[in-house]
């Protein structure tokens, strides 16, 4: 469900829906209007107790980027062209997510916010891939390429490429 030409989102009626749902899907659009409308209450709270029950959750690029506990969003998505972090849904910890990972070269930008927010993983999702989750760890890659980092010093910004 996404909010009318106004920018206004029906949240009873998306309340109805979700309450419904046996999956959650949520794709790509304006990050920082998406993370306003679904990671916030009173939706972050229904998404996460779906999740909680055992609900699939899916979502590409700005879809993905807010359901961990922080949300990275890029330069790219950003209205002031820098990187900002907030609150995600907190569906995934101790991992931050890049979009378009390869095709808008995001290593270093997700290697500085996981630096920034002392956050061990890292997972780079190109445009033709998908990342599987489950139990909020990462279980499996489909398509081109699904990019795991892992900081191996904090002090010293260094950071090992698990897989491609």
């Amino acid at each position: 469900m996404l909010p009318d030409d106004e920018g206004y989102l029906n949240y009873s009626e998306v309340t109805s829906i979700l309450e419904e749902s046996t999956g959650i899907f949520i794709g790509g659009g304006d990050t920082e209007k998406y993370h306003h409308y679904y990671a916030n209450e009173p939706i972050k709270s229904l998404i996460k107790e779906k999740y909680n029950r055992g609900i699939p959750i899916g979502g590409s690029s700005a879809g993905a980027l807010i359901l961990p506990e922080i949300s990275l969003i890029s330069p790219n998505d950003t209205k002031n062209g820098e990187m900002i972090s907030k609150d995600g849904i907190g569906l995934l910890n101790d991992i931050l997510i890049g979009v378009h990972f390869t095709e808008w070269n995001k290593e270093k930008n997700l290697v500085a916010g996981m630096l920034k927010h002392k956050i061990a993983h890292g997972i780079g999702i190109d445009e033709e891939a998908c990342a599987v989750f489950r139990n909020g760890q990462f279980e499996n890659a489909y398509g081109e390429a699904v990019h795991h980092l892992r900081l191996t010093d904090i002090a010293e910004g260094k950071y090992e490429k698990i897989s491609d």
